[in-house]
């Protein structure tokens, strides 16, 4: 019996010392701070216990917590905060019926997974027992970069079975900034191979004679734009099954619905969330 630890962090090295610290009775997957996300990683993954960990107070969130507590599903679901010290006073005095535990920063691994032990432990196994044969089907039919496993840490918090070998697939990233492209191969290169490239006319040379499982495509560009760039891929019959995804900063609504009537596979408005990122992968 492994103890399932759901956490929102915008802090990834907490994750990852969670997940590298050698304690097998844990299981750990990250969540976004939107509240669908969170939903569906409740629903699929079925936490003994949620850690969030605030940068500040965020009423927001707060509020989204609330919400939680009063569904029926995850109504007796422990809450943990990890904060500095004032969130943690001011969270005391305001919301003291929401969290089971708070741990103030710096906290060490050992203290947060005693915490998770001593609250959790003893409510999981009920739980284990109702709700893993669900679980267990519902993986089934996960994708596999939403699957969870004891196995290897990625970085923005998926896992991958250590038992298999893994075959990493392609992505080609398409942007004219180069701080873009370092960022997207540096946060996804762990997972997948990743090949990049500044223009439009770059990622169609590189497409004559290879092929990509994804292709994340800048909007604007110099040149040929993102656009054009998806027409030639639509109408060439060998690459017109690669999904594509935009990278944009267009936020008025009548571009967006251009965009998005394009025949792509979804778009992520800049500056990118890389937790939504990862899901949209």
């Amino acid at each position: 019996m492994k103890i399932r630890v759901l956490i929102n962090s915008r802090r990834p090295p907490l994750f990852k010392d969670l997940l590298a610290y050698p304690d097998g009775r844990f299981v750990f997957l990250s969540t976004s701070g939107y509240p669908d996300d969170i939903k569906q990683h409740i629903a699929i993954f079925k936490p003994d216990m949620f850690i969030t960990v605030f940068e500040d107070y965020d009423e927001e969130m707060i509020q989204q917590y609330y919400l939680m507590k009063r569904d029926e599903s995850t109504f007796d679901l422990p809450f943990m905060l990890i904060a500095n010290a004032d969130i943690c006073e001011e969270c005391k005095l305001k919301n003291a019926d929401l969290f089971d535990a708070m741990l103030r920063r710096p906290v060490t691994v050992p203290a947060i997974l005693t915490n998770v032990f001593e609250i959790a432990g003893p409510l999981c196994e009920k739980r284990h027992d109702d709700t893993d044969d669900i679980y267990s089907a519902r993986c089934k039919h996960m994708r596999p970069a939403q699957s969870v496993s004891a196995g290897s840490y990625d970085r923005i918090g998926n896992f991958a079975p250590a038992a298999e070998k893994i075959i990493k697939k392609h992505i080609l990233v398409v942007d004219d900034d180069k701080d873009i492209l370092r960022m997207l191969k540096t946060a996804l290169e762990d997972k997948y191979d990743i090949t990049t490239v500044s223009s439009g006319r770059m990622a169609e040379k590189y497409l004559e004679t290879k092929m990509s499982d994804l292709i994340l495509l800048d909007y604007h560009m110099p040149g040929e734009s993102g656009a054009e760039v998806l027409a030639k891929i639509i109408e060439n019959g060998r690459l017109a099954n690669i999904p594509v995804v935009f990278l944009t900063g267009v936020t008025d609504s009548d571009k967006v619905q251009q965009v998005l009537s394009m025949n792509l596979q979804g778009y992520l408005l800049k500056p990118i969330n890389m937790d939504r990122l990862f899901l949209l992968i």
